[in-house]
This record gives structure tokens, C-alpha cells and sequence, in this order.
């Protein structure tokens, strides 16, 4: 055998011992203690992908590889902290995911994929027991969104909404309620912000119009038009704090004055992932302005809040809690230190970490004949909840020719419960019936008996 041909031989010898290898090792089981395991069980415990492993199940780097996928698939649904963790998971396993996708032009096009389009719906019909001119028209509610999300580069995430405003069916006229105030229906970008990774320290800072969702959303929660930034940092594999600063009421003047009439609040937010099951959570929150106006009978201005949450899963229920406690600056015909708190239980796949109304459903809505059920109780003091925060107010119907109740619609000084059977008739439209029995919490008198049949479709 001559030289030439000796080295050939090598060359094939070395070149298929490395492709060999390179196989063995992708297909290598993952030792049992290695952390992505445990990350997926945290994915799959918030339904981003399904549930299907097991702690003592080793799995190779594809079988993996393939559930990191999905995760990277739902990445929509998921928090701040999971959405880290996808990303992170996205690293470890970059070129077993690059060599799932069969079709090389699939792998072409999820990469030059910068742009996911969303689309939603809310219809409701509703009735109100104590507000005999909610009928007609004022019976039904209409709302329509656009989302965009997209990766403008490794580091950085793209998000948006266009929505209507939640108006009566759907109209864009105006009309003046009983008060005088002109309303009307909009269609506007309520949520534009960017998602940063490692910046300054920071494993995420998130900036720009945006909502605000701490805890489980019983008293920091605004759907949108938020402007501010939230900074998070994860303290260890389980514990993330979150730093926000946000203005919630922009000012009321004319463009082009300043009277600097707005609504600032401040908080610092740390949740731990105690087991697969336990979540426990706490915050501190500043709101700078007088919360409540002499049209509700009492201030609350300057307050400041802490707030505790718990979150508990036994077999399909999800159980969520949280107490909040304010302490306010110069309170007038309230408690200096007001409290509030709800207790969740659900069964639903996608219950999340937040009291629904915020969820808008705990269905998997993809999934026709997927059922499930919400059963909560509320309790919210005067001066406990800073005005225009918390989930309750847009499950409080009123007759735009009447007057505002004088209690915050449906969250201020109100106790009640909220049960919520929701069914998924075809993928992507679920249809819901929704009713609370609610009372004052001071005299315990009656507020509403409310009834709501609501239809969400979701592409």
C-alpha cells in the first residue's frame, strides 16, 4: 500500500470515528441530577409544554432537545422568568434543536422567523340585578386584538398590542354618562415594550408601554398603558426579583402641558419556586398620588404596600393566594392601614400564576371539548388597592347613562365571590359563564349580582 492511499485510509478512519462519536454523544443520556431536568418540570408545571417526563427518566440530548422545542413554541405564554428559562434551555441544546427540524428549508425559515402575529377576541353579554338600565345595547361587550412579537436580535424581544377598547358592541361613538364624562372607543397600541437579556447586570430588563402583573395580580395588575421598565434578576435557579417603575395615569391636561397629574408607582417583587408545587412570592409597592378622589368619599393618598402570595398544586387544582396591607400617608375617612385579600382554585390547564379575570381563561383553547372551573373569594378594604390597579374592575359592568358606583368598579370596598365554567367548543373558541355575588365590605349590604356569558376566540 502506498503512502497516498495509507493516508486516505486514515483520513476515512478519523473523519467516520468523529461522526461516530459526535453520534453517541448526541445520543448520550443526561445524568438524572443535571439542572435542564429540572427546568423542564418547571416548564411543564406551568402547562408550557405537556406534562410527560419523570425525575428518574434519563433522556437523551434529542429527546430533549424536542421538549425544549415546544417550550420555545409557547414561549408566548409564558412569564418573564420562564421565558429566561427557555432561553436559556435554547443555549444548552442550540445544535440538537438546529438538527430536529427535517427539512432544511424549515430550519431557513424558523430562522428568518422575526415576527409572530397573534389575534383575539372577547364577546360578552351580561346583566346586572342591581342596575336595571343595563339592557339593550349596554347588555353587550365587544373587544378585538392584535398581537405582535419578534426577535429583533439574539439579546433582544419585540412586543406589541392593538386593541379596541372593551366597548359597548363594539360602537365607536361617543357618549356622555350621567357625570358629564365623554367616552368613547379607541383602537390604539397599548402595549409596546422590548425584552433585553443580560444587560447591566440583569438577566432581563423589559421596557416601554407595557402591563403590570406582580404576584398574583390581586392588587399590582393593569392590562396596559404602562410606561416604565421592570429589571429582573434571577437570585438563584428558582428565585427571581423584579425592580419596576411604571406611570400608570398619564396626565389629564391638553398635549403640550405639564401638570404633572399622574399616577407613579414603584415596587420590588421577589417569587420562589419552592417544589413543582409551591410558589410563595412577596412585594413592596409605592404608589406616589392620591389613589381615590372626593368623588369616592375618602384619600388614600401616598400609599405603601406589602403583599404576600402562595401558590399551591395538588393533583389537577391549581390554589392561589395572596394578602396585601397598606400603610397611607394621610388617609381621610379611611383606615390608615387598610387590607386586602382573594383565594383562587382552579383546574384549569392553563391557570398560571395570576387570579382570572387577568388570565381571560384557564383553558387550553386549542383544545376543543377542554373544560374547566374558577371559585374565588375577594375581600378588599377602602384605600387597599390604589385606583385604576387590580383585576376586578373590568368584570364590573355599569350603563354608560348612569353614574360611576361610588366604590371603584367592583375593587375598592368590595367582598364577594367569582365563579367562572368555561368550555372549549372548537380549537380556538371558548365559551364561558361567568357570575359574582358581591357586597360592601364596611356595612356588609349588598352591591351586585352579576351575570356574564362570555365567547373567546384566539388564533
Amino acid at each position: 500500500m502506498n503512502k497516498k492511499r495509507l493516508c486516505q485510509l486514515c483520513t476515512a478512519l478519523l473523519l467516520s470515528s468523529n461522526v461516530y462519536g459526535t453520534a453517541l454523544a448526541a445520543e448520550a443520556t443526561l445524568p438524572v441530577d443535571h439542572w435542564t431536568y429540572k427546568a423542564i418540570h418547571v416548564l411543564e408545571s406551568s402547562n408550557i409544554i405537556p406534562a410527560q417526563t419523570k425525575p428518574e427518566t434519563p433522556l437523551t440530548r434529542s429527546e430533549m432537545a424536542g421538549l425544549v422545542e415546544k417550550a420555545m413554541e409557547n414561549s408566548s405564554q409564558a412569564n418573564p422568568r420562564q421565558k429566561a428559562l427557555i432561553d436559556k434551555l435554547a443555549v444548552e441544546f442550540a445544535l440538537e434543536i438546529n438538527g430536529i427540524a427535517l427539512p432544511p428549508e424549515k430550519a431557513k425559515s424558523k430562522a428568518n422567523d422575526g415576527l409572530k402575529i397573534g389575534f383575539d377576541t372577547l364577546m360578552t353579554v351580561s346583566s346586572d340585578t342591581r342596575n336595571p338600565k343595563v339592557q339593550g345595547n349596554d347588555m353587550w361587550h365587544w373587544r378585538a386584538r392584535l398581537t405582535l412579537d419578534g426577535n429583533l436580535n439574539d439579546n433582544t424581544a419585540y412586543h406589541a398590542r392593538l386593541g379596541t377598547s372593551f366597548g359597548t358592541a363594539g360602537m365607536t361613538t361617543t357618549s356622555a354618562n350621567s357625570s358629564g364624562t365623554v367616552s368613547g372607543n379607541y383602537l390604539a397600541f397599548d402595549r409596546v415594550y422590548f425584552d433585553s437579556k443580560n444587560v447591566l447586570g440583569f438577566d432581563n430588563i423589559s421596557w416601554g408601554r407595557r402591563n403590570i402583573n406582580e404576584l398574583g395580580g390581586n392588587l399590582a395588575y393593569k392590562t396596559g398603558n404602562n410606561d416604565g421598565v421592570v429589571f429582573t434578576k434571577f437570585l438563584s435557579k428558582n428565585t427571581k426579583m423584579d425592580l419596576g417603575a411604571f406611570v400608570v395615569k398619564p396626565e389629564t391636561t391638553i398635549v403640550g402641558t405639564s401638570s404633572g397629574d399622574t399616577q407613579d408607582v414603584q415596587f420590588v417583587a421577589v417569587t420562589s419556586d419552592l417544589s413543582p408545587k409551591w410558589r410563595l412570592g412577596g412585594m413592596l409597592f409605592n404608589n406616589n398620588t392620591d389613589g381615590k378622589s372626593a368623588a369616592y368619599g375618602y384619600t388614600d393618598a401616598g400609599s405603601k404596600i406589602g403583599a404576600v402570595s402562595a401558590r399551591y398544586k395538588v393533583g389537577k387544582f391549581t390554589i392561589l393566594g395572596e394578602f396585601d396591607q397598606a400603610s397611607l400617608d394621610n388617609p381621610v375617612h379611611v383606615s390608615s392601614r387598610p387590607h386586602a385579600f382573594a383565594i383562587q382554585v382552579t383546574n384549569g390547564k392553563k391557570a398560571g400564576e395570576s387570579f382570572y379575570p387577568v388570565m381571560q381563561t384557564v383553558t387550553d383553547i386549542n383544545q376543543k371539548g377542554d373544560q374547566a372551573f374558577v371559585f374565588s373569594y375577594r375581600q378588599t378594604q377602602k384605600g387597599a388597592v390604589p385606583l385604576g390597579l387590580g383585576p376586578w374592575g373590568g368584570a364590573t359592568i355599569v350603563s354608560p347613562v348612569t353614574s360611576t358606583y361610588n366604590n371603584g368598579l367592583g375593587v375598592d370596598n368590595i367582598k364577594g365571590f367569582y365563579f367562572s365554567y368555561q368550555y372549549v367548543l372548537a380549537k380556538g373558541v371558548e365559551l364561558s359563564f361567568d357570575t359574582q355575588f358581591l357586597s360592601y365590605t364596611d356595612s356588609g349590604s349588598k352591591f351586585d349580582n352579576i351575570y356574564m356569558f362570555l365567547l373567546n376566540t384566539r388564533f
